[in-house]
């Protein structure tokens, strides 16, 4: 499935744009992609100093990504091509929420975008039959608020809590940029601790059954991001979730794995509940 863009929308629909050699109604125009790069996508921000000769450099800002491309849409109708038209503009209803475009590039690299439609423009083949008019153009843009190609798949590594004594597990983030975590706790466990180098997320409760589970999540994105909840009994046990005693105390940070090899650290007061660590590798590239 090289070469291939898809959306899949803010109900999880999976919306099949373009698959080279496969799709017979949608043509993508070449050396249409446009990503934005890293020029547009960040500000370097500088702040002046009392020499005349040089400004500090105080760090890199990353705003929205924008990313787009353009199809050509065929039809053997006039009528059809209206109804790819209006399927399109379905599919991308911004009213569905956020969804993911994926695209999986001619070497096979498939990379994933968290964002919204934006704005489709349509203009005509002027190469096709204007009495019949049954091709178009469109470009499609897309904004992503967390301006980042990640994989499609989250990466895993697992261990468990050895209560005072010390527990690590070691991981590595292939990505660009340090990523976000989700830790799932399941087990008996008392004011667990979850450490990367010298930042900690601790909370304050404890678990009490086997099937009991703590999930901590410190992905911006999503329904429940930066959040840490609890079930007892697990997922399929009582209620759907709750945030009442099961809280971080005031020292606590929402963890990011830095990039390339690092330690997580895993304490508690006891317990030998297991452990989930999942995350995404973001790029800046999708190339």
């Amino acid at each position: 499935m090289a070469n291939t863009y898809q959306y899949i929308d803010g109900d999880g629909a999976t919306h099949t744009l373009y698959v080279a050699g496969t799709t017979t109604d949608k043509f993508v125009q070449p050396l249409s992609e446009r990503d934005w790069d890293a020029s547009s996508v960040a500000d370097h921000y500088h702040e002046p100093t009392p020499s005349r000769l040089a400004d500090t450099y105080r760090g890199t800002l990353y705003k929205v990504r924008g990313y787009s491309f353009t199809t050509l849409l065929l039809a053997t109708t006039a009528g059809g091509l209206e109804g790819l038209k209006s399927s399109w503009a379905d599919w991308h209803d911004p009213e569905l929420g956020e969804g993911q475009l994926k695209r999986i590039t001619h070497r096979g690299t498939t990379r994933v975008l968290d964002c919204i439609p934006g704005r489709a423009t349509y203009r005509p083949d002027i190469r096709g039959n204007r009495e019949s008019q049954i091709s178009e153009f469109v470009t499609q843009v897309y904004v992503a608020g967390i301006p980042w190609w990640r994989d499609a798949a989250l990466t895993t590594a697992s261990g468990a809590f050895t209560g005072t004594t010390a527990a690590t597990i070691g991981v590595s983030n292939a990505g660009d940029i340090p990523a976000w975590i989700k830790v799932s706790v399941t087990g008996i466990v008392d004011r667990p601790s979850i450490a990367v180098g010298s930042d900690s997320m601790v909370v304050t409760g404890s678990s009490g059954q086997a099937t009991d589970l703590i999930i901590y999540k410190t992905m911006p994105h999503g329904t429940y991001g930066r959040t840490v909840r609890n079930w007892s009994g697990g997922t399929g046990g009582v209620g759907t979730g709750g945030y009442t005693f099961m809280r971080l105390t005031a020292g606590s940070k929402y963890l990011q794995l830095p990039k390339g090899a690092s330690v997580l650290t895993f304490t508690a007061t006891s317990g030998t509940a297991a452990i989930l660590v999942e995350w995404y590798n973001y790029y800046g590239s999708l190339f």
